[in-house]
């Protein structure tokens, strides 16, 4: 990092801790290792370089010819679906029919969580003061609280409890409704005779706001946002949201799935929305109709589907079974909502919440297994449901309760040592059949995201 630092301070660049405004257009580039920096001529007022990522966010475009840079992109802005309005207050807190259908209260016998468990949640930032949520906020030890120093050195000063990369400020605090949402289902405290239980009793929740009280944000700060969470020492990430392809279907996105790429390598988790159909229209098939994060077929990840309580498909629901792995509660789901409030709340975005905390805790139990264990232990559970046979990749729902039980298969090799082997449905990187990935020089342009 010293280097690249070195490097971009020759070209003329601010090695400024921050990019202010992220809803203002940036440049996302990729420098080649080793390349000769100096022949750059782009100059700008500011730059954050994202070391766990090798890229950087700039406001000036880079030559595209220049033999120095792996790939550039332009900014995309993104947009988020509003939440309904609706507000239950005064009910019993609980996920109701959830239970029934994926068996959670059973895991719970095995475990709740385990509180050193970091999950990051990019989203519209949680509710850090919540009754329900307060106890699980993830706590930056290495910053010492409001001293104007960054004390861990991680270019943000002060970021005590994550950070929003929206308004560029160390208050990630939620002013949409969807990521405390999100953060109640994934980890609202338990036995705490308030509110609701989430999946995880226990659990360290990272807010990273990456979209603002409109739902508008843009990929730099998704980018920004994976970065901080790799270095804050997450093991999941859930990814609640989606980048609708344009029309002609073809987006630039290819600094996003070299930063997923990045998360595989390092064998972090990550659980996507498989996204909802919007304006009237039912759900798209993802085989024909990719949307990103959830088309780009890693091997760390877990896309979520959205099931009724008869764990059949919502009419909204995005589906696929090259791109969806299996169905989760996405509909009319209680949840926390900012202002010690509850509601419910549909779609896929519920879904992948769901999926993040089944994940929690078979990681609570086996804090050594990567990304491809955790795979592994929920989709080789997932209960059979006829409605989604050939619609998601195991044709079924999560079953919480027999993901915990889960344990690789011990083979014996030649040599009498021993490896560890996935029990039932392989992990596939890419699937004959699938899309494509996101194009490579395709331009700029507004993508969409919804849930």
């Amino acid at each position: 990092m010293k280097m690249v630092s070195l490097l971009l301070a020759l070209l003329g660049f601010s090695l400024l801790p921050v990019v202010p405004n992220q809803l203002e257009a940036a440049t996302i580039i990729k420098f080649k290792e080793g390349g000769n920096l100096q022949a750059l001529q782009a100059k700008t007022k500011g730059v954050r370089y994202l070391p766990s990522l090798g890229l950087a966010i700039v406001k000036s475009s880079l030559p595209p010819s220049s033999p120095d840079v792996d790939f550039q992109e332009d900014d995309q802005p993104i947009e988020m679906a509003a939440l309904p309005n609706d507000t239950y207050l005064g009910e019993s807190f609980h996920l109701g029919w959830a239970d029934e259908l994926l068996n959670y209260s059973s895991a719970w016998g095995k475990t709740t969580g385990a509180s050193d468990l970091v999950v990051a949640i990019l989203d519209t930032g949680i509710d850090l003061y919540h009754k329900d949520l307060q106890g699980n906020i993830w706590v930056n030890s290495g910053e010492i609280p409001s001293n104007g120093s960054d004390d861990d050195h991680n270019g943000y000063t002060d970021d005590v409890t994550g950070y929003d990369f929206i308004n560029d400020d160390i208050d990630p605090s939620d002013d949409s409704g969807h990521g405390t949402h999100v953060a109640g289902i994934i980890g609202a405290v338990g036995d705490n005779e308030f509110g609701i239980a989430g999946m995880n009793w226990r659990v360290s929740l990272l807010p990273l706001k990456i979209a603002d009280a409109e739902g508008n944000g843009r990929t730099s700060a998704v980018l920004e946002a994976i970065d901080y969470a790799i270095r804050s020492g997450a093991r999941i990430i859930n990814a609640s949201w989606v980048v609708r392809p344009k029309k002609d279907g073809m987006v630039s996105l290819e600094a996003m799935q070299h930063a997923f790429e990045k998360l595989e390598e390092k064998g972090i988790l990550v659980v996507a929305a498989a996204g909802n159909g919007r304006d009237g229209e039912g759900g798209k098939n993802l085989s024909k109709e990719p949307f990103y994060p959830a088309s780009l077929h890693l091997g760390n990840f877990l896309v979520a589907a959205a099931v009724n309580s008869e764990g059949k498909l919502t009419p909204v629901s995005n589906y696929g079974s090259e791109s969806v792995d299996l169905g989760a509660p996405g509909h009319s789901v209680l949840s926390t909502y900012p202002g010690d409030r509850f509601q419910r709340s549909s779609g896929t975005s519920v879904s992948a919440a769901f999926i993040t905390g089944a994940a929690g805790l078979v990681l609570a139990l086996h804090p050594e297994w990567k990304a491809e264990q955790l795979v592994q232990a929920l989709k080789s559970t997932a209960r059979p449901v006829d409605d989604l046979q050939g619609r998601v990749g195991t044709g079924g729902v999560l079953d919480v309760g027999k993901a915990v039980e889960w344990q690789p298969v011990q083979v014996t090799t030649a040599s009498g040592s021993t490896s560890s082997q996935a029990k039932d449905i392989p992990v596939e990187k890419n699937k004959e059949g699938a899309p494509p990935p996101p194009s490579r020089g395709s331009g700029g342009g507004c993508s969409r995201v919804g849930y």
